[in-house]
């Protein structure tokens, strides 16, 4: 392993006569400076350095055991003073991000995403948090989708130009995703869902499920959510309307998680919709009254995007299971709320347990 001074993202500066350093958003005080001032001469004539190499040399010069310069190198390792110098390739900066989280574990955090698979039902408004997957590093992207481009679709569906009007959105999205990271998987069908089974092979490997799906309103939903609690599966929604956006996420490789029937359960009882509002529009699709604008979108899909890498990487603790995140755009008011889980839910699970 080849180290460098980490100098840039995690700046050290001398302020009297102590030495501090940057972590985060945070300044610390550096405890043993003679130490600090060694090390940085060491790299005043060699920007990068072995570690084997390193360890001798410091070795040589304090009379310590290979344990005890090894324990030292870890401890500036995890500050952030060293750190592992890694080629600028595409994920250059991302690396870079993870290391202020965790120095030591920057690159597993990027060969994780390598090696997930994240499935889109829907592929239209979801077209940004793809886009944005292909650009993190996610190994695989599946999904589907039954519509054709219309121009109408190009004021926030933003991976799609003008030559794609016409086309089969899977496959003008593929061809468009292909342009922006040709090394990675994707699997994109046209299917219209119309049932748990439209979805059971396609959603099979994914490590998370996103759905976004239009039609038919309700049913979709009902039909994702229940074949993802059967395979146990990640899954994640977030809705736009007007100015306002929402998040969910559930983990059914948890017990007693919270189904989409809950959601709707939790919003009748608080009155936020009715019975009969809820049987005038189930099952039906209503395409032409979308108010998605790509500046409202566009947050909800990098809250996404961003709840994605750190459930898949566990570099920072996720929104949990069983939460739904809402936003105002127009007041910025934000607010988290635990789903709870209905006694027709808790049937469900029950009947899928049996299976």
């Amino acid at each position: 392993m080849k180290l460098i001074l980490n100098t840039v993202i995690q700046p050290i500066f001398k302020m009297n006569e102590s030495y501090y350093f940057k972590n985060n958003n945070s300044f610390v005080e550096i405890a043993d400076i003679d130490f600090t001032e060694y090390v940085l001469s060491i790299f005043e004539n060699s920007q990068s350095m072995e570690l084997e190499e390193l360890i001798q040399i410091i070795q040589k010069e304090f009379e310590l055991s290979i344990d005890e310069v090894e324990e030292l190198i870890d401890d500036l390792i995890d500050v952030g003073f060293l750190t592992e110098q890694t080629e600028k390739d595409r994920y250059f900066t991302n690396t870079l991000f993870f290391s202020l989280f965790n120095n030591r574990l920057k690159i597993k955090f990027q060969e994780k995403l390598k090696k997930s698979e994240v499935c889109i039902l829907g592929l239209g408004g979801s077209s940004l948090i793809i886009q944005q997957l292909a650009q993190i590093g996610i190994g695989k992207i599946s999904g589907l989708d039954f519509d054709i481009l219309e121009e109408s679709n190009l004021n926030r569906q933003v991976i799609f130009t003008e030559k794609d009007i016409g086309k089969l959105k899977n496959e003008a999205l593929e061809e468009n995703l292909r342009g922006i990271n040709s090394e990675l998987q994707y699997d994109f069908r046209n299917i219209y869902v119309n049932s748990r089974d439209s979805i059971k092979d396609i959603i099979s490997s994914a490590d998370i499920v996103i759905i976004a799906l239009d039609e038919p309103i309700i049913d979709s939903s009902i039909w994702v959510y229940d074949e993802c609690k059967r395979q146990k599966k990640k899954i994640i929604s977030g809705g736009v309307w007007g100015d306002s956006i929402t998040y969910t996420y559930f983990d059914y490789s948890l017990p007693e998680q919270p189904c989409y029937r809950c959601l709707l359960q939790e919003d009748l009882n608080k009155g936020d919709i009715n019975k009969e509002y809820v049987n005038n529009i189930k099952g039906n699709s209503y395409s032409d009254f979308n108010t998605t604008t790509i500046f409202v979108g566009g947050i909800l899909a990098g809250i996404i995007s961003t709840e994605i890498v750190k459930i898949l990487t566990n570099y920072s603790d996720n929104i949990p299971s069983g939460n739904m995140l809402t936003m105002n755009t127009t007041t910025w008011e934000l607010g988290v709320e635990k789903i709870i889980c209905s006694e027709l839910c808790k049937e469900c699970q029950e009947i899928f347990t049996d299976e």
